[in-house]
């Protein structure tokens, strides 16, 4: 069985004849609203244009994998995507599995699946392989301690070492990285010119000013206020591991941070395959490899887990570390307690268990790619044309392990707030005493790697004229703001009867067709508005070819429900929200303070005594309804609320209410940005 990726399948291929075979096996994650993720462009661009007769894969069996959460609107879309259009040319599709995989399931939805896969397949499913050690109580001197019976258990198969690594002793200069953005990330500026901004092409943002926004009180949650200044915009940062914790690592796994790796192979392949690991810039020291490239912090799956039980010499240990990647509700539940809900890195576990002498190469093989950060964009291009503003919560939290209390912090977000901090630009710094700082840069850079993320549906509706309910508690409210001073910009506008009003289509990627046959990257451009032209610019007026034209015949009323704690403590962006009320652009504004008060007020409780205008607003006016934050409970308890509203105001019964905001969701009238 020949397993590739679909960039690499689809570049080799452009017609897709190879999957004129007997059998082809999908799997594929969704990005955002239902869309197809980056590395799966090509693919899915060389699937549109195929050009076949409906029989053309009679003879080919498919199998679509899909994963996704099945809080998102459109769970699992790019897999449907896919299964459709090979079903649409005579795939014979035996199975849709549309799997949840959040991060408490994660193993165990996985197992479902894979053997839902099997099945389908006709193939039997593989044992796991017990390893010799577990299957009889330990050889030891009777006189001894009390033998340890280890049990037979069911357990994940151990993941082969697949890959080999070439190093050398020596040093590479600080000279070769530019302040978190490693060689894979730059890009030389004709690529940039050609491309606009992607993951593998961002641009140096500088950090122009930062505040927080909470009050000194709140000592859970802080908050923070971020401008940028690049000249098209962003909301996607790379950031860096933690210094003190890349070294603490090292010297665990007794690496030389100063090691240079130089090639990483696939093991006894049959053709020389370098590179096999794309997240891995070569060449690089064992430093830059785990503070760029790979994530440290994360709790470690059970694959991973899996294998560093096999490198246990202490039998008691591995016993332990064995029963965390447990197939089973035990399994499960221990797994939970002892990693995942208190969010143990691999560090701790490597402490916990000395017994570990897991190489190098077995752990990177396992270990997941450092991602990208993703934030909300709290500005709009019209008004700060140079400029992006982000708000973020700076992530600091205490939870008790097995090992006794420990500290957690967000990698992005706390090394944001230091890059900050050591430029001494931070108002109102009550922080400061409260930090230990353990990621402080060895000396002051302003410069961010930032690249552009498609905004999908989440935007400002083309028609102004439509009325909007924007629902966002917390940080959630970010990209409100933004929507409320592009509404202020174009009713300004409209009142001095400005006839060149732009058209704002909010953070959108478009996409580039092949135009060479030596392309090497799936393309997603950036068009901003105000975007010099050499950057893929392009300057949008109004315009009768314009197929987004917004209608200048008046700007629609406009409703925010914001919610917090309590008014004193973290009422975010007050000043600006209590402007945009005052001076028309928000017709209502509606603040939700749920510590306020011995009862708890929520959001949804604000939207339900307002229920008959949102009804008018949402089944009369045909208007919009966005929200924006927290997608475990939030989002869902808002979208009740909305259904128990239509029921109350409307003739609808619940489940023709549920039927309207479904189709609100087609329409994409009912637009959510949310995030687990």
């Amino acid at each position: 069985m020949n397993v590739e990726s679909m960039k690499a399948f689809a570049k080799a291929d452009k017609a897709l004849t190879g999957l004129k075979t007997d059998l082809v096996i999908l799997f594929v994650s969704t990005s955002g609203p239902g869309e197809v993720p980056t590395n799966a462009m090509k693919f899915h661009r060389c699937l549109k244009k195929l050009k076949v007769s409906p029989s053309w894969l009679n003879d080919t069996s498919i199998v679509t994998v899909g994963l996704g959460n099945s809080t998102y609107d459109n769970f699992c879309g790019a897999a449907k995507i896919f299964s459709g259009r090979l079903s649409s040319v005579g795939g014979k599709e035996h199975g849709l599995y549309l799997t949840c995989l959040d991060k408490a399931d994660l193993e165990e939805s996985s197992e479902k699946w894979r053997t839902k896969l099997l099945k389908a397949i006709a193939l039997e499913e593989p044992k796991s392989e017990p390893n010799p050690k577990l299957e009889s109580e330990p050889k030891s001197d009777p006189s001894s301690e009390p033998k340890i019976k280890l049990k037979k258990r069911r357990i994940p198969p151990l993941t082969s070492l697949g890959i080999e690594l070439v190093t050398k002793k020596g040093y590479l200069s600080d000279k070769r990285y530019y302040e978190g953005l490693t060689a894979r990330l730059q890009s030389h500026l004709v690529e940039r010119v050609r491309r606009g901004l992607t993951p593998d092409a961002p641009f140096n943002a500088t950090i122009k000013s930062a505040r927080i926004m909470t009050s000194a009180h709140s000592k859970d949650r802080h908050v923070m206020h971020l401008e940028l200044s690049l000249p098209l915009g962003g909301r996607k940062i790379h950031c860096p591991n933690s210094e003190a914790d890349v070294l603490r690592l090292l010297k665990r796994l007794k690496v030389d941070p100063k090691t240079v790796i130089t090639k990483i192979s696939e093991k006894n392949a049959k053709t020389s395959k370098s590179h096999v690991l794309s997240h891995i810039f070569l060449p690089c020291t064992a430093r830059d490899l785990f503070r760029y490239c790979l994530d440290i912090t994360s709790p470690p799956k059970k694959s991973v887990i899996r294998m560093l039980g096999a490198y246990a010499s202490d039998e008691k240990e591995k016993e332990h570390i064995l029963s965390l990647c447990e197939i089973s509700k035990e399994g499960k539940r221990l797994y939970a307690k002892e990693i995942l809900n208190p969010m143990v890195p691999l560090i701790e576990l490597l402490e916990r268990f000395p017994s570990i002498n897991a190489p190098l190469a077995h752990l990177i093989q396992l270990m997941p790619p450092l991602l990208p950060r993703y934030y909300s964009i709290s500005s709009a291009p019209n008004t700060h044309p140079s400029e992006v503003h982000v708000a973020f919560s700076i992530v600091r939290y205490k939870v008790q392990t097995p090992c006794g209390e420990k500290k957690r912090e967000g990698v992005c977000t706390n090394w944001l707030y230091q890059k900050c901090s050591s430029l001494n630009i931070v108002q109102n710094d009550y922080l400061s005493k409260q930090t230990q700082n353990p990621n402080k840069l060895p000396s002051p850079n302003t410069i961010l790697p930032v690249f552009i993320r498609r905004g999908g549906e989440f935007r400002y509706p083309t028609d102004v004229s439509k009325p909007i309910i924007m629902v966002g508690p917390g940080t959630g409210v970010a990209p409100f703001r933004g929507f409320s001073l592009y509404r202020d910009f174009q009713r300004k506008a409209l009142k001095a009867n400005a006839t060149g009003v732009g058209a704002w289509r909010g953070m959108d990627w478009q996409h580039v067709e092949d135009e060479d046959e030596d392309e090497d990257e799936d393309s997603r451009v950036y068009k901003h508005p105000n975007a010099p032209q050499y950057f893929n610019g392009v300057e949008r007026g109004v315009s009768e070819h314009d197929e987004d034209i917004h209608k200048l015949d008046g700007v629609g009323p406009a409703y925010l429900f914001f919610g917090c704690q309590r008014k004193d403590i973290d009422y975010i962006y007050e000043s600006d929200l209590k402007t945009f009320q005052s001076n028309g652009t928000l017709n209502a504004l509606h603040v939700a303070f749920s510590r306020a008060e011995e009862k708890k007020v929520y959001v949804q409780h604000l939207m339900e005594r307002e229920g008959k205008l949102i009804s008018n607003l949402l089944c009369k006016q045909e208007g919009y309804f966005f929200v924006c934050g927290d997608g475990t409970r939030m989002a869902r308890d808002v979208m009740e609320s909305v259904e128990r509203i239509l029921s109350a105001h409307t003739e609808m019964d619940p489940s023709q209410a549920k039927a309207y905001i479904v189709q609100m969701l087609k329409e994409k009238r009912y637009v959510q940005d949310i995030w687990s």
